[in-house]
This record gives structure tokens, C-alpha cells and sequence, in this order.
């Protein structure tokens, strides 16, 4: 079991840089609905930006919390894992949003998502260490910059 970069003994316990490895890829899908459920933002829809074609933002918001719970960061590697791995594509309802569509979402949306990934990582955490809250934050945090910086080097 790998830990993340932001954890330490002292504050969280060792979270495996792949969520399912406690909760099972099935449950972690579960929690990561329930995490997007009452989340706000300024439209239902999300814009591709080609002409006429949205997609729901709580579904993008499901996928890329699902990927970086799953220790997947770069938006062309979520891109991939929609269009090879079943949960993923469940995740997605079928559509495959590219890298740009995903990285344009994650800026625009970026506290949200913050939100999301946070209650996520609280409500996993919380299954084997209650209380851990403040710690859940920072690992959020740290995979969401984790994911930044791997679209930079992508871009490289």
C-alpha cells in the first residue's frame, strides 16, 4: 500500500494512493455519487465548446474525483480510462469527454470540485479512521494539484 505524498503518520493514516484498495472500486463509485450530490455551480450543463454539445457537470465531477480518488491525475489518462475500464465509462454515462473538456472543467470548477473530492476522501477515510476530517482536506488538495501538474508535464 502506497502513501500519498501530503500524508503523514502523525495526522492521517496511509491512504493507498488507490482509494478501492479499501473500500473496493464498486463502493468507492458509490461515495463519489453521493459526493457530488448537492454540489452547486452556475449550470446543471457544462459547454464542450463545440457547438450545441454539454454535459452534465455532476458527471464530470463524479469522473474526476472517481480518477484522482483512483490515483488517476492527468486528464488525458481519465480520457483513456473512460474509453477502456467499464466503471469509468459508467462513471461518464457512456460519453467520453477529451483531455481539454476535462481540464477546462477542473479550472472553471476548481472549489467545487475541491468540495467533492474532500467529502469523498472524508467519507473513505472516515471507514477506517473516524475523525479525520482536516487531513481529508489536504489530501485533497494535494491530489488536485497532483492533477495540475501532471496535465503541465503532459503539455511539455
Amino acid at each position: 500500500m502506497k502513501k500519498t505524498s501530503s500524508s503523514t503518520e502523525s495526522d492521517f493514516p496511509a491512504v493507498p494512493q488507490d482509494l478501492a484498495e479499501w473500500v473496493g472500486a464498486v463502493r468507492l463509485m458509490q461515495l463519489t455519487l453521493e459526493a457530488t450530490e448537492g454540489v452547486r455551480v452556475g449550470s446543471d450543463r457544462f459547454a464542450t465548446g463545440r457547438p450545441g454539445e454539454v454535459v452534465p457537470s455532476r458527471m464530470l465531477f463524479s469522473l474526476l474525483a472517481y480518477a484522482y480518488a483512483r490515483s488517476i491525475y492527468a486528464s488525458q489518462d481519465v480520457e483513456d480510462a473512460v474509453a477502456r475500464l467499464a466503471d469509468f465509462r459508467y462513471l461518464a454515462s457512456g460519453d467520453v469527454p477529451n483531455l481539454a473538456v476535462l481540464r477546462r472543467f477542473r479550472r472553471e470548477n476548481w472549489t467545487e470540485l475541491l468540495g467533492v473530492l474532500t467529502r469523498l476522501l472524508v467519507a473513505v477515510v472516515d471507514i477506517q479512521t473516524p475523525g479525520s476530517r482536516a487531513a481529508a482536506e489536504l489530501e485533497a488538495e494535494a491530489r488536485l494539484v497532483a492533477a495540475v501538474q501532471a496535465d503541465s508535464l503532459a503539455a511539455e
